[in-house]
């Protein structure tokens, strides 16, 4: 296991965060392995330029790949958190593709990620307070090949004021994370989740097992949290400042 405070020290060495392709470049991806056996920036750095070098690869390549170590380590420091708390332990099989936590011996792919891109504003409004549909929404967006319907739990950060502003350094604003994940596990023990949830893509129908979904939000200077405790697929919001 990773030094999560030394890791954090190199994660905030991170200057940009530019994506100018989608994040599933094959090729990009398969000269990029290298990464998630890096935990030191400088390092990292280095490697992408011997590669780069070496491969004779774009130049894109290099913020790609920066972009890509920042959100694995970030996952390792946040993750890290969740299995601080005496409900979740952590997947054993670290190469599981439908599995990273367990929450109250409850299986879950843990997601961390943004409003999707073109979400309007009614709708991020409306899930504010129901997130049923944009639960549905993430799961489609794999497609039917990279998709799974196994349980998934979702964190979002987004910007009150303007959700369509890509959050990127809350990902790192850790002491914020640590507190609002305590928070959450503290007042969800009686949660039902979302379960049994039906969606079709196209002629083909899929049930989501078990799902929630939670956010962490910035208005100006203040951040709060927002989670939903769940009876017969009913979410009841929870919001609260993260001080």
């Amino acid at each position: 296991m990773q030094n999560i405070e030394n890791l954090i020290t190199e994660i905030n060495k991170v200057e940009n965060y530019v994506w100018d392709r989608v994040q599933s470049d094959y090729i990009l991806n398969n000269h990029g392995y290298f990464l998630f056996k890096v935990f030191n920036y400088d390092e990292l750095i280095e490697k992408i330029d011997e590669k780069i070098n070496k491969k004779k690869l774009p130049e894109v390549f290099k913020q790609y790949t920066i972009n890509r170590w920042y959100n694995f380590a970030c996952s390792i420091v946040i993750q890290s958190y969740l299995e601080n708390h005496q409900r979740v332990r952590g997947e054993e099989n670290k190469r599981s593709f439908t599995k990273d936590i367990f929450i109250d011996d409850k299986p879950f792919d843990f997601k961390i990620t943004y409003p999707f891109k073109g979400m309007s504003e009614k709708m991020f409004l409306k899930n504010l307070d129901n997130p049923t549909e944009l639960i549905i929404k993430y799961y489609k967006g794999g497609g039917k090949q990279r998709m799974h319907t196994e349980p998934k739990l979702f964190m979002i950060f987004a910007d009150q004021d303007n959700h369509t502003i890509h959050q990127w350094q809350m990902k790192r604003e850790f002491e914020v994370i640590e507190k609002f994940l305590k928070y959450y596990l503290d007042n969800t023990s009686k949660t039902e989740f979302l379960v049994s949830k039906d969606f079709s893509i196209g002629e083909s129908n899929f049930t989501i097992k078990m799902a929630d979904l939670f956010y962490i939000m910035k208005n100006k200077d203040k951040k709060f949290g927002i989670f939903f405790e769940w009876k017969n697929n009913i979410p009841k919001k929870i919001t609260f400042e993260i001080k």
